[in-house]
């Protein structure tokens, strides 16, 4: 790999082997320092901008060399592309195998190029070789590719860290450790790999592509080869191999290019202390937040122009000539850790639960209630009886369709299929699982919707509802 001034630095196979050593990585950088003594308020996305993220960003001169290489090697047509999709689970049960996992599977294609699916862990391979100021070329791409060198998936991330070995699943390597730059941010899309691709005048998803494309399909559709490794070979139709192949491209490119990244503060879990007030009008996940987003998204214009303009045509981008101009009010906090605490931590007393003033103290959380046909709902009822009413008036609407009409921007997956659901969400209950809540298909799916409602969310999807007739009220 290089540098951008062209210099031979570390070849990519001698990288993917050592990027978790500290003499081959930049130190990790702790931006922001826990000593502050006061209370920091950033009133406007600019402000946030200004703060975290513009001096985060990647070298831009390393971004278009590395966006180059990608360019050259998707040009390849046995190129091996990689698709963030389905579930990757560890688990010993044929059963779930069959219904959900597919991570780490391998197909080969009869229009010479090859995928297999894994998770967002892949890349941050990427983005880390240009965070760590270096770009592969297209050829050492494609060897460290076919000869499969890269992990698919590292034991230390959640469901993972057990261990276990999917037969199916042995093309790739699973990785010890994965190569994230650091612990206290995100690494945040800055146009979601998932959602928006504007495709010969159609607005589509990526579930649309895969079912389309390049099918889950059946564990006996993956056959046993040399080394005890499975492949699957697909036959893609004569009529669909163009814009099958112009897909799994700008897929690939949204997936792994490194400008289609930013690092985002992980925020009151992470070392920097940020506190969002109640009046606060920006999601508490910021790095999905889709007012910085916008604003992100016109900084890169300013940073790389036509460049740029070119990349979103690759990836498939209706370019919105709306953008956020970074003077919306966001009213963020961030301070040392013992301000944060005694900012926004009520005092226990020993004689009975707090009682939190609520006109006194402006930190304490409000949850509002709304009401909707008679009833009156906080946000995680209102929007699953919605959703419910809406799949009673529409009986014949399939999954994927229903998606189409209630994930948005800044709630992507506000419905999943039961099946792609992670043992993580489920043990967490980020979903309404209960019978009576779970959504049954005319497809035969099972839809569930998300128990992660914020009011910014909630706000977002009333603005949904509302265009398809519903009434609501919030309470005040």
């Amino acid at each position: 790999m290089k540098d951008k001034n062209g210099n031979e630095i570390i070849s990519l196979e001698n990288w993917l082997q050592h990027f978790h050593e500290k003499d081959l990585i930049k130190r990790e950088k702790e931006f922001l320092n826990d000593s502050y003594n006061q209370r920091i308020p950033l009133e406007t996305i600019a402000d946030f901008w200004n703060e975290f993220i513009s001096s985060r960003l990647l070298d831009p001169e390393i971004v278009i060399h590395f966006n180059e290489e990608l360019y050259k090697y998707m040009e390849r047509p046995d190129a091996v592309f990689a698709i963030r999709a389905y579930s990757g689970k560890d688990s010993d049960n044929d059963s779930d195998k069959e219904t959900r996992f597919r991570r780490g599977y391998y197909t080969e294609t009869d229009d010479h190029y090859s995928f297999f699916y894994t998770d967002n862990s892949f890349a941050y391979y990427f983005y880390r070789m240009a965070y760590d100021g270096l770009y592969p070329s297209a050829e050492e791409l494609f060897r460290c590719m076919t000869e499969h060198k890269f992990y698919y998936k590292f034991r230390i991330r959640g469901d993972y860290a057990k261990g276990k070995e999917d037969k199916y699943a042995t093309i790739f390597p699973i990785g010890e450790k994965d190569p994230k730059v650091t612990s206290n941010y995100k690494l945040a899309h800055i146009y979601d790999q998932g959602q928006n691709y504007n495709f010969y005048g159609s607005i589509e998803n990526r579930e649309y592509f895969c079912d389309k494309y390049f099918p889950r399909g059946s564990l006996i559709d993956w056959k046993e080869c040399s080394n005890n490794q499975y492949i699957r070979t697909l036959n893609i139709p004569e009529c669909d191999k163009q814009k099958a192949k112009e897909w799994i491209k700008a897929q690939f490119l949204r997936f792994v290019s490194p400008m289609n990244y930013f690092l985002a503060p992980k925020g009151p879990q992470g070392a920097y202390n940020l506190f969002w007030p109640t009046e606060s009008t920006i999601s508490m996940d910021i790095g999905e937040d889709k007012n910085l987003l916008s604003y992100v998204q016109q900084k890169m214009h300013e940073i790389y122009g036509d460049y740029y303009n070119n990349f979103l045509d690759k990836i498939f981008i209706d370019q919105d000539t709306t953008k956020e101009d970074g003077t919306k009010k966001i009213n963020i906090i961030y301070s040392s850790k013992t301000l944060y605490q005694e900012y926004s931590t009520p005092k226990k007393t020993k004689k009975s639960s707090p009682q939190i003033n609520m006109d006194n103290i402006s930190t304490a959380q409000k949850f509002s209630t709304y009401s909707y046909n008679g009833n009156v709902y906080n946000q995680r009822k209102l929007c699953l009886e919605i959703i419910k009413d809406y799949v009673r008036q529409n009986p014949n609407i399939n999954i994927n369709q229903l998606k189409q009409v209630w994930n948005f921007k800044g709630m992507r997956q506000a419905i999943l299929n039961e099946n792609e659901l992670s043992a993580e969400q489920i043990k967490r209950k980020r979903y309404n699982l209960d019978n009576s809540d779970k959504l049954f298909l005319i497809d035969n799916s099972v839809a569930v919707v998300s128990t992660q409602w914020t009011e910014s969310k909630v706000d977002d999807f009333i603005e949904i509802a509302k265009k398809l007739g519903f009434v609501i009220q919030k309470n005040e």
